[in-house]
């Protein structure tokens, strides 16, 4: 399986969770228009890191592969979904597209590279 397609599957997947796992603490229904576009925009996010900093060489990861961008991004994620001032389906996209960039740096951990601290 190639990196982008693992990126892609990991990404729609960990998508569909958040989308699913957020309807349900928050006691709504969920919707297959809800499920799909959470699968396309996680595929895209998870995409996103590469898109960036695209793999033309073995040390192309920079900041934005890197852990410190991955812990700032589960902090703004975590003060979004619980901000009362941030509306319910911004609080889910915000969910979605971070959850599915932090699944692209963990499937990236796991290389002989690994990710550089900043």
């Amino acid at each position: 399986m190639s990196k982008s397609l693992a990126h892609i599957i990991t990404g729609s997947l960990i998508a569909i969770g958040s989308y699913l796992g957020y309807n349900y603490f928050t006691k709504k229904n969920p919707s297959l228009e809800g499920v799909l576009g959470s699968a396309a925009l996680g595929s895209f996010i998870a995409l996103f890191p590469d898109i960036i900093e695209p793999a033309t060489n073995p040390n192309h990861r920079g900041f934005f592969h890197s852990v410190t961008l991955g812990l700032l991004l589960i902090l703004l994620t975590s003060l979004t979904l619980t901000s009362e001032e941030i509306e319910e389906n911004s609080k889910i996209v915000f969910g979605i597209a971070g959850s599915s960039y932090i699944s692209h740096l963990l499937l990236d951990c796991g290389t002989k590279k690994g990710l550089p601290l900043l």
